[in-house]
């Protein structure tokens, strides 16, 4: 949380999207800190890991829910979250303008997107591409972890794939190894429109 150096400490009457949610953890720490959070994941088990921890604690300010990012498009989302929380998900998507575009209609206006990926350490224009190929062979360590990324990109690739999506004042970090992640943040000022040429969801808020 405060590599991103957005969140305040104190995030009570704070309303917080957070997409690929996992098992809960960082979802619960939101709650923690005072927000209401809606979490979606698209993995089942997680999601149920998730409620038994809300069941558990008596949470009454997380709500889980099993979708697909691609999913959430519903109007009462629009608008409607001061931040949007947008961790380790960004290079499973297919398509991240499209993933970046829901993020970005579900931010309110002053609002912040908070995107974290795995990346490549560089701050050019360079993206690799990974595929399905590894989880249909190879070794055991490779099966753990494979076929589960698509793109992988540097810090300025994520930044301008959130200026894409219609964000402001996007900022991100530089990759440092060993870990390998990147941090870039984006403020929505209003409703902007993006360029449909080719988009794969023609008619996307």
């Amino acid at each position: 949380m405060d590599e991103f150096e957005a969140l305040p400490r104190d995030l009570t009457g704070k309303r917080i999207l957070d997409i690929g949610c996992w098992t809960g953890g960082t979802t619960l720490l939101l709650a923690a800190m005072g927000a209401e959070v809606i979490a979606i994941e698209e993995v089942k088990k997680y999601v149920d890991a998730s409620n038994f921890l809300k069941e558990s604690f008596a949470l009454k300010n997380v709500t889980f829910l099993h979708s697909s990012l691609y999913k959430f498009t519903d109007e009462e989302y629009f608008g409607a979250f001061d931040y949007v929380l947008f961790a380790g998900v960004v290079y499973h998507l297919t398509d991240p303008i499209v993933g970046a575009r829901i993020a970005y209609n579900a931010t309110k206006d002053g609002g912040y997107c908070l995107v974290e990926s795995e990346a490549i350490p560089n701050n050019g224009s360079d993206i690799q591409f990974h595929g399905s190929d590894i989880i249909w062979g190879g070794t055991r360590e490779q099966l753990n972890r494979g076929g589960w990324n698509w793109f992988v990109p540097s810090p300025a690739i994520m930044a301008k794939w959130m200026r894409e999506a219609g964000f402001v004042n996007v900022r991100e970090n530089e990759v440092k190894p060993p870990r390998g992640r990147a941090f870039v943040v984006g403020m929505r000022d209003r409703h902007r429109d993006l360029n449909r040429a080719g988009l794969s969801v023609p008619d996307i808020r």
